[in-house]
């Protein structure tokens, strides 16, 4: 019965720390982030463009010209279609995780975890998440998805 009570104590407090480090997005992620997202609402892509991880992006225009710009462009959708009564950023699931994907086995064997930030845009019975994941590298952070 005991080792069930430590186990379920760990686990609890595993989930607490989880939910306290998610509320801490870095004032420089809030700020990167906000610009692409004001950027999605104007159709400027040079705000995501500088903010790309250059490895990363310049494999993809290797392997097909113009792939990020058409990334931008895919990542818009039709967020600029809506007039939205609030862009706000989402803490409780923005934060740490797990960074496991073909693209970090290939690009960044060495991270094991990413910051992903997300935020809720919200208009009228409708809602919807952006979500932009980041890696610090050299001590500068990079927009990765």
């Amino acid at each position: 019965m005991g080792r069930i009570t430590k186990i379920l104590s760990s686990f609890i407090f595993l989930a607490c720390s989880f939910s306290a480090l998610a509320d801490e997005v870095p004032d420089e992620l809030k700020t990167m982030s906000k610009a692409i997202v004001d950027s999605y609402l104007v159709n400027d892509s040079s705000e995501f463009l500088a903010q790309y991880h250059p490895r990363l992006g310049k494999a993809m225009e290797e392997y097909s010209k113009g792939k990020v710009e058409r990334l931008f462009e895919h990542k818009r959708g039709d967020i600029h279609e809506h007039k939205w009564d609030s862009i706000e950023l989402y803490t409780k699931r923005s934060g740490y995780k797990k960074f496991d994907s073909r693209m970090q086995k290939r690009f960044f064997p060495n991270l094991n975890t990413h910051f992903i930030v997300y935020y809720d845009l919200k208009r009228y019975k409708h809602s919807s998440l952006i979500v932009f994941d980041y890696i610090k590298e050299d001590g500068k952070w990079y927009l990765v998805n």
